[in-house]
């Protein structure tokens, strides 16, 4: 059966329902749910298949590029969830989290579908060799050599900071000019025009490419030969194990990995889940009574995850308080998971 993406507007106005496949990204399910007319009789003749779960689950709670958007998303999405005939969800992982917020989306239908597991036991990476180096310059050094050698690397970085430093530092130390021109970066300031998979294609054999979570998934390097890959983490603005871990295999030939932890705190900054919600709820409520902008500051760190509960709790006016009241729903507890 063919297919259509979701910027045929022309096609998706004159092809019957079911007729076709549907391909969308998830900031255009409304397109998909217009075409369907919202009739739960439409939506009952596809398969919905959600791949990369986890790191969709992920996008729609942190992304800057879904800011406002983040509640009519998941309202979406439950929509399909609960109408489609079927649902399939992929990923290498599947948090509880990603669970805890498909059994949201089914809490309020009458009879909850059965849910069934299929665990693929196939290891891809089976017998890598696996190294956790605490010091990066020996790590820089590394990379160094695998550029010199012309093998090249993909070192993974989960902050746009670290990212850049290292570029930077890779560019100081290597005195080919031609070498030094290939090495390739890539951050959530690269230019959109630019065809990162048809790079990768075209231009990655034998350089050194540096990246953060602007690569996650969606995107296989196959060099001619195995090369190293590396995975530097900053344990102050860490991304999730399951996101670093596609970072880290993007490169489909792995010689050896390499993972180089910094800033990793000791201890527990809360006793249990409990604990950090409290916390965080504390803060909510100084963060939405902040209107002098000159305090933000106070807030600096959480500002993200602030604004994103925010934008996620229930919000009502409050004659008496005269202000804005925020309650706590099953997408912003999700959230917090």
């Amino acid at each position: 059966m063919p297919a259509i993406q979701y910027t045929e507007a022309k096609e998706l106005q004159t092809v019957a329902v079911g007729e076709k496949h549907l391909v969308t990204t998830i900031n255009s399910m409304w397109l998909i749910i217009n075409y369907l007319k919202e009739e739960h009789a439409n939506a009952g003749k596809y398969v919905l298949i959600l791949d990369e779960f986890h790191s969709t689950v992920s996008a729609v709670y942190g992304s800057n590029t879904l800011d406002h958007q983040r509640k009519v998303l998941l309202s979406d999405l439950q929509w399909l969830v609960c109408h489609c005939n079927k649902v399939i969800i992929m990923d290498n992982c599947i948090s509880n989290a990603d669970i805890f917020l498909i059994d949201s989306f089914l809490s309020e239908t009458q009879q909850a579908p059965p849910l069934r597991f299929y665990v693929n036991a196939f290891k891809a990476f089976e017998g890598v060799p696996f190294s956790i180096c605490n010091n990066r310059d020996s790590i820089l050094e590394k990379m160094k050599q695998d550029i010199l050698s012309k093998k090249g690397c993909v070192s993974s970085y989960n902050t746009k900071t670290g990212c850049r430093l290292a570029f930077n530092k890779m560019q100081e130390s290597i005195e080919d000019p031609v070498l030094k021109a290939r090495m390739c970066y890539y951050d959530g300031d690269t230019d959109r025009k630019i065809n990162i998979a048809l790079e990768c294609d075209e231009n990655w054999e034998g350089t050194s490419v540096h990246h953060n979570t602007k690569i996650t998934t969606a995107l296989d390097y196959h060099p001619t030969q195995p090369i190293n890959s590396y995975n530097t983490t900053n344990g102050m603005s860490t991304v999730d194990p399951a996101t670093a871990l596609q970072m880290s295999l993007r490169n489909r030939n792995i010689k050896h990995l390499f993972v180089c932890p910094y800033n990793i705190p000791t201890e527990a900054r809360f006793t249990d889940k409990e604990a950090f919600f409290e916390q965080l709820d504390f803060w909510f409520q100084g963060y939405n009574r902040v209107v002098d902008t000159s305090l933000d500051s106070l807030f600096q760190h959480g500002t993200p995850v602030l604004t994103a509960l925010r934008e996620l709790n229930n919000v009502s006016w409050s004659p008496q308080l005269r202000r804005h009241v925020y309650s706590e729903n099953k997408f912003s507890r999700g959230y917090k998971e």
